[in-house]
């Protein structure tokens, strides 16, 4: 016998003829010192145990596997209970009998190869074989993440047969991602996700923000404000979250993102009372960005950061939110995916799809849509409520933005000049009913900056000469003469805006 199993077999008091077999047994001896049950007409077969890989996944959950006692056990009557294992040698479910098995020397253990390609299908049946631990809070926690994330994936498969078979219908190519199986239950990716855990969505999505805070206060070597966290957490999720929030760890604007509701927009969305953000992330990687900047900020409220995400959830918010009585335009406006790019090359048409389902079933609302990749605008059917601008912010934009919005047919079409990095040189400004200029916000990595002046001022000449209505932006300074100003009064119309 090898030295660590007589250290486990001395220290628990195990005698070596209890064992039944050697550990350095036959494959015959392991197999035959336990009757294995089949699964689903799946049969045992024999691993050795140092071929199989654990899934990184399991340690993300549940940390360290510590195995000391698993190991006497082991050494006393054999691995007991067969790991579960893809084709692949991965493991699905028995990671501490692995360990226990690689610490002890094990030739072989027994295994059943489940029949599971699908890297969503895996996380989740990872998840679910520990379903019955004892576990804490903060392990069920990143339980949830993971289930949500695999229910968001199927949602996604499900969109993409949707979207297929409407683009069939249309005649339109699909761009062809490759989304798992469209399987499983419908409903919210919340709600299904926390029902596996014996949670309500509610406080999965508490718990989760409660995780963002653990992550981000130990990755910043807080450990003792993380340890805190951790604890609240056990003795009661309410309870933690109402006193993170009171400590002002969780922002009030966490609210403000809800799964029913539209964000109210400050100061710095002036032309739209509203965002609403069913997609968050980018890659476009602009260094002036204050969509990343906020996103990795408040990581409670943006889970993947600035990494594209779909959040399915959010997609009732046109249909329940309700019109504020009497509503001017700007009230009744709503810009959409202001924290991403929903037109960049990276995301999924199914994405795109559901987005635009939700503003055709809204038409009491008017969405504005803008993006750095107008290319991808010509080939949708824009509904009345729509309104589609691009960015100009540097020359080598306009070329793609007059080509793109030539052929493109929107109620409202518009140029964002903000910033305004550079002297801009139109032909075709008469694709576009208006533009709007403006200055840049300072950012982490980005002073506040102006335009020249003369830039500004040879744009609203060249506006002017192609009947493109203007609007300064108040970060415009100095403040412009309000007969260049002008801002929308009206879907498909624009007057002067009063100042």
């Amino acid at each position: 016998m090898n030295e660590m199993l007589n250290a486990v077999i001395e220290q628990s008091g195990v005698q070596a003829v209890d064992l039944g077999v050697e550990v350095v047994a036959t494959e015959n001896d392991v197999a035959e010192t336990t009757a294995y049950p089949t699964l689903d007409g799946i049969a045992v077969v024999m691993r050795n145990p140092k071929e199989l890989s654990p899934h990184p996944l399991n340690e993300t959950i549940y940390g360290d596997l510590k195995v000391e006692d698993l190991m006497i056990d082991i050494a006393a009557h054999g691995v007991q209970t067969p790991l579960h294992i893809t084709a692949e040698n991965i493991i699905i479910s028995g990671h501490r009998r692995h360990r226990a098995a690689v610490a002890l020397q094990l030739p072989q253990v027994p295994v059943l190869v489940i029949p599971v390609t699908d890297d969503v299908d895996v996380k989740d049946a990872i998840v679910r074989a520990n379903v019955h631990r004892t576990k804490t809070d903060e392990q069920r926690a990143r339980e949830y993440r993971i289930l949500k994330e695999v229910e968001t994936e199927r949602a996604k498969g499900r969109q993409q047969l949707a979207a297929g078979e409407t683009n069939l219908k249309q005649g339109r190519k699909t761009l062809g991602e490759n989304f798992p199986e469209a399987c499983g239950r419908q409903g919210r990716a919340r709600d299904l996700a926390a029902e596996v855990l014996g949670w309500s969505g509610k406080t999965a999505e508490r718990a989760d923000e409660l995780l963002h805070l653990v992550d981000s206060y130990a990755g910043a070597g807080d450990a003792d404000v993380a340890a805190q966290v951790r604890s609240d957490m056990q003795k009661s999720i309410h309870h933690a979250y109402s006193r993170a929030k009171k400590k002002g760890m969780i922002p009030s604007t966490a609210k403000a993102e809800s799964d029913q509701h539209f964000n109210k927009t400050n100061d710095s969305i002036d032309w739209a009372g509203w965002s609403w953000n069913p997609v968050t992330g980018c890659k476009h990687d602009c260094e002036y960005c204050y969509a990343r900047t906020q996103a990795n900020l408040h990581r409670q409220i943006f889970p993947k950061g600035f990494e594209p995400d779909f959040r399915e959830e959010r997609l009732t918010a046109p249909r329940t939110m309700k019109v504020p009585k009497n509503a001017t335009q700007r009230q009744r406006t709503v810009f959409v995916c202001s924290m991403a790019d929903l037109f960049g090359d990276w995301v999924p048409q199914a994405w795109i799809d559901a987005v635009l389902t939700a503003v055709r079933e809204a038409p009491q609302w008017t969405f504005i849509f803008l993006t750095k990749n107008p290319a991808r605008l010509v080939d949708i059917e824009w509904p009345a409520n729509a309104w589609v601008g691009t960015t100009v912010d540097t020359q080598a934009r306009v070329v793609p933005a007059e080509e793109a919005f030539s052929k493109i047919s929107a109620t409202v079409k518009f140029i964002s000049c903000e910033p305004f990095l550079e002297e801009l040189t139109f032909s075709r400004l008469d694709v576009f009913n208006w533009i709007t200029i403006g200055g840049s916000t300072g950012q982490p990595n980005w002073p506040e900056q102006q335009p020249e002046w003369r830039s500004v001022v040879g744009l609203i000449e060249q506006a002017e000469k192609a009947g493109c209505k203007v609007f300064c932006k108040p970060n415009l300074k100095p403040v412009w003469p309000k007969e260049y100003v002008v801002a929308p009064d009206g879907v498909g119309e624009l007057s002067v805006l009063q100042v």
